[in-house]
C-alpha cells in the first residue's frame, strides 16, 4: 500500500535508524563521524544507534568503520520464503535459464515498485543491474508492464502519481497515456517486451503470474538486444507463456 507521508506518523528515532541502515547499504562501510554527517545526528547518538544494531547483530564493527550484520540476510531470506508458491516458482526459473541460456528473474510488486526477488542465469547470461531486492520503477521493465497490466487502472494511476513516471534511457515511456495504450496491449498479448527502456541494447521479456484473485509477480527473460530479438518470436515468447501458463494452473488447482 502506498501511502501519503503527510498523512501517516512516524517515530523519529525509528526513521532515524533506518536512514543509518540505508546509508550503510549504499557506502559498505563507514565511520561514526561519516554517518553523523550524513544522517544529521550527533556523533553520541549515530554511537547509541550503532551499539544497539551491532548487539541484535544489524551491524558490525571492523576497526573503526561499521557495516551492516548478516542478520539482515537472514531477514531478506525469510521476506522472501513468505512470498506465496515461491520454490514452484523458483524451480520453474532456473528451468527457463537452463533452456534460453539468458538471464531469468521472479519480480513482485510492493508499495508500487518492482522487486527482483530471485533470478538465474544460462550460460550466456549477461550479469546486469539491478541487484536481489532493489527497488525499481514498474514502467522502465518488461516484469514491470507485465504486472502493471494486470492491475486495475486506479491502482495504476495511484502508483504513477505517487512514484511518477521518471526517464531511465531514451526509449523510458514517460507519457501516462502511452504507458496505458501498452499496458492495454500487453495484457491481449499476455507479455510485455523491454526494449532498452532500463538498460541500453538490453531486451527482455516478461509474463504476468496470475492466481484466481491478484497477480503474484512477474517471470522474465532477458537478454543482450540483438541475440534476444532474433529469437523473441520463435521461442522465448513460447518458453515464457508455457512456464507462467503451467505455474497458473496449478496455482489455482
Amino acid at each position: 500500500m502506498i501511502t501519503n507521508d503527510k498523512e501517516t506518523k512516524t517515530i523519529k528515532s525509528d526513521v532515524t535508524v533506518l536512514d543509518i541502515i540505508e546509508y550503510l547499504r549504499e557506502v559498505d562501510s563507514a565511520r561514526i563521524t561519516e554517518i553523523s554527517a550524513e544522517v544529521g545526528i550527533s556523533k553520541s547518538s549515530v554511537h547509541a544507534h550503532l551499539a544497539t544494531l551491532e548487539q541484535r547483530g544489524y551491524a558490525a564493527k571492523e576497526g573503526d568503520q561499521y557495516k551492516l550484520g548478516m542478520c539482515f540476510l537472514n531477514l531478506g531470506a525469510s521476506a522472501r520464503n513468505k512470498v506465496p508458491h515461491f520454490d514452484s516458482i523458483r524451480e520453474r526459473v532456473e528451468r527457463l535459464a537452463n533452456q534460453t541460456d539468458e538471464r531469468t528473474q521472479f519480480v513482485i510488486e510492493e508499495h508500487g515498485q518492482a522487486y527482483v526477488i530471485f533470478r538465474s542465469f544460462g550460460q550466456y547470461a549477461v550479469r546486469a543491474r539491478p541487484r536481489i531486492g532493489q527497488p525499481t520503477h514498474l514502467h522502465t521493465s518488461a516484469s514491470g508492464k507485465a504486472i502493471l497490466s494486470g492491475l486495475p487502472r486506479e491502482r495504476v494511476r495511484e502508483i504513477i502519481d505517487y512514484w511518477g513516471l521518471p526517464q531511465k534511457t531514451e526509449n523510458t515511456i514517460t507519457d501516462r497515456e502511452t504507458l496505458f495504450e501498452e499496458l492495454d496491449e500487453v495484457r491481449d498479448q499476455g507479455y510485455a517486451v523491454n526494449t532498452g527502456e532500463s538498460q541500453g541494447r538490453f531486451l527482455s521479456a516478461g509474463a504476468p503470474i496470475r492466481t484466481d484473485e491478484s497477480i503474484l509477480g512477474a517471470i522474465t527473460i532477458s537478454g543482450p538486444e540483438k541475440r534476444m530479438h532474433d529469437r523473441l518470436d520463435d521461442e522465448i515468447i513460447d518458453l515464457l507463456l508455457g512456464v507462467t501458463n503451467e505455474l497458473e494452473l496449478n496455482l489455482t488447482n
